[in-house]
C-alpha cells in the first residue's frame, strides 16, 4: 500500500460527503498514514454527549474522571453517574470475596510485631533476610545511632582501622 500526501481537492469534498471534516481528512493522511480511499471512507466516530449525566455524577460527589473511567469500562451513563464511590473498608471486603486471602504468615504473628513497634513491612523483609518469624515479630527497631556504631563495628573487624590509613601522621624531618 502506498501513501500520497498531496490531497486533491476532489478527495477533500468526497470526505466531506462522508461527514469527515478537513482536518480530520488531513490528520489521518499526514499524521496517521491513513491511505487516502480510507480516509475518505472511513466515518467520523459518534461521539456521545454524556453532559447531564456529567453534572449529575457532581452532584452524586463523583467526580469526572470517575465518571469517564466507568464509562469506558462498558458502564451505562446512568449507572455511572448515580452508583456511588466505595469506600476504601467496602472496596477491601469486595476484594476479599473476590479473592480469599492466601496468607503465608499469621495475622496473630503481624499484631503481635505491629504492637512490638515492627511494621508490616519491616516484618517481612526481615523474614526475607532470613530472620526466623518469632525473631522477626519480637526484636525492636534499631535506632540511626546503634545501627552506626554496628555498622562501624562491622567494619573495624573485617579491614582493621580505616582511618589509620587516611590520618597519618607526617614526621617532620629538618
Amino acid at each position: 500500500m502506498s501513501y500520497r500526501y498531496y490531497i486533491s481537492p476532489e478527495d477533500y469534498e468526497r470526505a466531506a460527503r462522508n461527514g469527515i471534516k478537513r482536518g480530520t481528512l488531513e490528520w489521518r493522511v499526514r499524521v496517521a498514514a491513513w491511505g487516502i480511499e480510507q480516509a475518505v471512507r472511513t466515518p467520523p466516530r459518534k461521539l456521545s454527549n454524556h453532559s447531564k449525566w456529567i453534572e449529575i455524577a457532581a452532584k452524586n460527589g463523583i467526580p469526572y474522571q470517575n465518571f469517564i473511567n466507568r464509562v469506558s469500562a462498558k458502564w451505562t451513563p446512568e449507572r455511572a453517574a448515580t452508583q456511588p464511590l466505595l469506600t476504601n473498608e467496602k472496596r477491601a471486603e469486595q476484594m476479599k470475596k473476590q479473592n480469599p486471602v492466601k496468607r503465608i504468615y499469621p495475622e496473630e504473628l503481624i499484631k503481635q510485631a505491629v504492637s512490638n513497634g515492627v511494621s508490616r513491612n519491616t516484618f517481612y523483609q526481615r523474614v526475607r533476610n532470613g530472620w526466623n518469624w518469632e525473631r522477626a515479630a519480637t526484636e525492636q527497631l534499631v535506632s540511626p545511632q546503634e545501627s552506626g556504631r554496628r555498622g562501624t563495628r562491622t567494619v573495624r573487624q573485617r579491614y582493621g582501622n580505616i582511618n589509620a590509613l587516611i590520618f597519618i601522621k607526617k614526621r617532620i624531618t629538618s
